[in-house]
């Protein structure tokens, strides 16, 4: 189709190809920009159902250069916004730092692009300053700086005036989750405008001109959490957007976080108690005419509330299942009630409770819009609003997600629904009540696919045995009549550069011990001596075991992962090879992602078993105990699709380019020897297979 939209799009394409040094023309990575432009082409403003393409696009594709090539100017075209999300903070900044600079450098027409990140990422100039002052800070909340802390403090407040952005991710040290939420905010706790610090905020210089440009660069956490707030109101809204979701394999656990929800009894009751004063001192200063009644209406719920948690504390005390000292591990104890079902004990506390939560959250958000026009006419002092704000917002955060807590735990679901998932555990003298639902079909169906304009979901690793299904499920897609999917073939030449090995053994890995010393006598017979190599464990006990008894002379060639960071371990491994001596990472799940270790680096990677996951999380079990309710195999239908993306992901790290070269053995017979291995080998690229 010669209309004006492919010749824009092809002309970006061509002065790429043309402009960019040893740029690599490949076949896959055109048919996956016309999948982009085909499905973006589908946005109709009148139509329900909306367009959604899954791609999965393997390594070499070239699948950034392909969908910011035709997302771009499709963007433009529909006059829509165009958000690419990504599974971490450290996948924004490659596509900012790296991507998208050199598409804007060479694609022939104007870029623009800009880094979006929650609020909880950027420090709160205000609360910083604040906390670096000798006096006592506020009389609000417990919000003071520990000895240690001060320092850091200093040298930030000193850094944040002089060039530091403010971003998390940009400091140049670790700073402990204590510590960043004394100096971060949240929108509870957030002044806006009236804030004297508003200019110089790093929050909202960041977001300033977020919709303005051609490309917003997100990542899940933030997409969902714009979601949960309606959409808009850190984005644009979903109707007026384009997704493209980069790495969408982590989008299904990354909503299950999302809407999960988790609240302690014992500590819950600690911070109620500094509520009430924090509500005592707020109606003091701000409505002195009202202000008994209303601390005498917080008192009575805060009491009431108290009392409620200290007899729910008692029933749990009672419980034999959350009895630490029955329990083979004394620090912790999980109790996951089956099939979600609860007893009425506690759903009586949770029907006591949500009343009396919401019942303060309405006192609070009084006191917060008394607090607003005071500050709109300049009836209060700013400091005193900027102690009082973010401690409101602190209890209106941890009110809210108690409450939700709770809702999740006395909900009734329909019947023939997934049932909610609810646990118990037992950690640090404290109980800690979870609720979480085991699908977000549910959710995504109400918050993105109806409402977004359209989306891409694209990863090297989204297909099971050449099936998109389980995936498709996950995500609520499976009825999506406008849903596509494509799997687009390697360009790397794996029958030629590449092998696949299942060496003849005498154990599986469910025989630990046999296992583990076979592993031991194989690993220093298959990794020559000066390669590069990279073997990945399912386990710390195993990978522990396995270095314990390996040859001393042998062990020096290790890099193992818990010895240094990961970033550490990389700088150690690239100086051994630069060097021509032999290096061997040690690694778990990690390792099997997001880690490029192109050419000499790694020539040779062993995985030591089919990376099955066991369902021994609340979440996993009740979903496994409902798909056996319902008939259906969890085993075949969730344990052997999720090994088959984690060990494409695995065999992934092998060839990162077209002259890359080497071998994979994996030392688990179960490949072919069980019926499911065949849809496992599906999944993987066509290597040259030799099963010994």
């Amino acid at each position: 189709m010669a209309d004006s939209i492919n010749l824009e799009i092809l002309d970006v394409f061509n002065n790429i190809k043309a402009s960019i040094p040893n740029f690599k023309d490949r076949e896959s990575q055109k048919q996956m920009i016309n999948a982009v432009v085909r499905t973006f082409k589908q946005v109709r403003e009148t139509d329900e159902t909306r367009p959604v393409a899954i791609i999965e696009a393997p390594t070499g594709t070239g699948k950034t250069m392909a969908y910011l090539t035709a997302a771009i100017p499709m963007a433009r075209s529909l006059k829509k916004h165009l958000v690419v999300s990504t599974a971490s903070v450290a996948l924004q900044e490659q596509l900012v730092n790296k991507d998208l600079p050199l598409i804007a450098k060479h694609a022939g027409i104007n870029i623009t692009y800009q880094l979006a990140k929650g609020r909880r990422r950027y420090v709160c100039a205000n609360r910083l300053k604040r906390l670096g002052q000798t006096s006592n800070q506020a009389s609000f909340w417990e919000n003071q700086a520990e000895e240690d802390e001060k320092s850091t403090i200093t040298e930030m407040i000193d850094s944040y005036f002089n060039g530091w952005s403010g971003d998390r991710d940009s400091w140049n040290a670790e700073v402990s989750q204590d510590l960043w939420n004394k100096i971060s905010t949240n929108s509870h706790g957030c002044l806006g405008r009236r804030c004297k610090d508003f200019n110089q905020c790093s929050f909202y210089i960041a977001r300033g001109n977020l919709h303005q440009a051609d490309v917003i660069v997100a990542n899940h956490d933030l997409v969902l959490a714009d979601l949960q707030l309606g959409g808009g109101a850190i984005l644009s809204v979903p109707e007026d957007t384009l997704y493209i979701f980069d790495e969408a394999h982590h989008i299904p656990d990354k909503a299950l976080s999302h809407f999960s929800a988790t609240a302690s009894v014992k500590g819950v009751v600690t911070w109620l108690e500094s509520l009430s004063k924090t509500i005592e001192d707020a109606t003091n200063i701000l409505m002195k005419e009202n202000s008994q009644t209303i601390q005498d209406k917080a008192s009575e719920a805060i009491a009431s509330a108290i009392e409620t948690l200290n007899q729910l504390n008692l029933y749990l005390a009672s419980m034999p299942e959350l009895d630490v000292q029955n329990a083979s591990e004394m620090s912790q104890v999980v109790w996951r009630f089956s099939q979600g079902m609860i007893p009425v004990e506690l759903t009586n506390f949770g029907r006591q409770l949500g009343p009396e939560i919401e019942h303060l959250l309405k006192i609070i958000s009084r006191i917060k819009d008394v607090l607003d026009n005071a500050l709109e006419d300049a009836l209060i002092q700013d400091s005193l609003a900027s102690d009082l704000k973010p401690a409101l917002g602190f209890y209106t955060e941890r009110l809210e997600n108690l409450g939700y807590v709770w809702q999740l735990m006395i909900a009734q679901v329909k019947e023939g629904t997934p049932p909610i998932a609810r646990w118990i555990n037992v950690a640090e003298d404290d109980f800690y009540v979870s609720a979480s639902p085991i699908t977000v079909d549910e959710e995504l169906n109400k918050q993105l696919w109806p409402r977004c304009a359209a989306s891409i979901l694209t990863s090297a690793t989204l297909s099971s045995g050449g099936r998109f299904n389980h995936l498709m499920e996950r995500l609520g897609l499976t009825e999506h009549t406008k849903t596509t999917c494509m799997q687009l073939s390697s360009p790397f030449d794996y029958q030629n550069r590449a092998k696949l090995v299942i060496p003849k053994m005498g154990s599986i890995p469910k025989q630990f011990l046999q296992h583990t010393d076979e592993i031991i006598q194989l690993i220093p017979n298959l990794l020559s001596e000066n390669e590069g190599g990279l073997v990945l464990f399912s386990s710390w006990k195993q990978m522990n075991a396995v270095v314990e008894e390996l040859d001393q002379e042998w062990k020096k060639k290790l890099i193992i992962q818990g010895d240094y960071s990961k970033q550490k371990m990389l700088e150690i491994h690239h100086q051994r090879i630069s060097n021509k001596q032999g290096s061997v990472l040690f690694g778990l799940a990690s390792f099997a992602e997001g880690i490029d270790l192109p050419g000499e680096l790694c020539t040779h990677v062993i995985i030591v078993k089919i990376p099955f996951s066991v369902p021994n999380t609340p979440i996993d079990a009740t979903y496994a105990e409902w798909l056996e309710e319902c008939g259906r195999n969890p085993f075949m239908e969730v344990s052997v699709p999720q090994a088959s993306i984690r060990l494409k992901q695995a065999v992934g790290r092998l060839l990162r380019s077209e002259n890359d070269w080497g071998q994979v053995s994996i030392l688990d017979r179960r490949l072919v020897d069980n019926r499911y291995g065949a849809v496992l080998l599906r999944s993987l690229p066509p290597m040259k297979l030799v099963v010994e």
